[in-house]
């Protein structure tokens, strides 16, 4: 699973979301774009450089990867920290330290599993964990994701298990994680494997390790697996993984790239640009 976030698109009258408060983008001026807070009308003008930053930092979202969090979570991001009970409160602080582990790693290194487990061990573990409550690097992203996405929200990280009941899981974790190695090592790849290649691999990985440790194969289905549960991991994971892992970071950054309007005139020529370039000549 990788962790790079598509930046937000930003043209005068869209929304996003400026550690997780909403702004509306206004007009370019100078050397930057005002932004207006959709909550109280104040605005503030960011240069070039500091948007960018921003936006790699997670800082400056879009409105739409915020509202793309499931309605518990945006529930709980409108809730007072102190309705949560102790025991939310305390799995969202382990889970949030975590998060903050993977944060402290240069940015080309929260992606990657080894960098992310090396971490974890020289931490100090939260209280109440030990060495085997420590998350896969696969789980601990898709929470630094979910406190990312939230503007760095402690309440994006609250379980929300209370209410629900007995729910059996589609298929065993193991068969998950066969599905999620075949996508890693066909489709989300440059190699560009399709959807059906992803699956044949997915089906040849998962009778190698049940045979190997004497597991069961799934029952729902007489080849193991069938296409949807590819599609279906491959829909978890956002466009902007699979398009960054398959084409490459620059091309999904083409394609998904910042863009802005232009300065806004009211007439023609009411703006011109002109550049020039002093000639080392002599006129008589």
């Amino acid at each position: 699973m990788n962790i790079d976030l598509a930046p937000p698109r930003l043209s005068p009258g869209s929304r996003v979301r400026i550690h997780g408060r909403p702004y509306i983008v206004g007009e370019m001026q100078g050397a930057g774009r005002v932004f207006v807070a959709a909550d109280d009308g104040t605005d503030m003008l960011l240069s070039y450089g500091r948007q960018l930053e921003m936006v790699r930092g997670g800082i400056l979202r879009s409105e739409a990867s915020y509202t793309a969090l499931t309605p518990e979570i945006l529930i709980n991001l409108k809730r007072d920290w102190g309705t949560f009970t102790p025991r939310e409160r305390q799995e969202a602080q382990q889970r949030h330290a975590y998060c903050r582990a993977i944060r402290d790693l240069p940015a080309p290194f929260r992606d990657r599993s080894e960098a992310i487990t090396a971490a974890f061990e020289a931490m100090v573990l939260p209280e109440g964990h030990s060495a085997d409550d420590v998350p896969t690097p696969r789980l601990a992203r898709s929470w630094y994701l979910l406190w990312v996405t939230s503007g760095f929200d402690i309440r994006a990280l609250v379980s929300n298990t209370s209410a629900r009941g007995n729910r059996s899981k589609r298929y065993d974790s193991w068969v998950a994680e066969e599905i999620d190695r075949a996508i890693d090592e066909v489709y989300a790849t440059e190699l560009k494997g399709s959807i059906r290649q992803a699956m044949f691999h997915a089906r040849d990985l998962i009778r190698v390790r049940a045979a190997a440790e004497g597991l069961p194969l799934p029952t729902r289905s007489k080849h193991a697996i069938g296409r949807k549960a590819i599609e279906n991991a491959i829909a978890k994971r956002g466009y902007w993984e699979t398009l960054s892992k398959r084409e490459g970071r620059q091309e999904a950054e083409r394609q998904m790239r910042l863009k802005g309007a232009g300065p806004q005139a009211e007439y023609p020529l009411a703006e011109v640009e002109i550049d020039h370039t002093l000639l080392d000549i002599i006129v008589r």
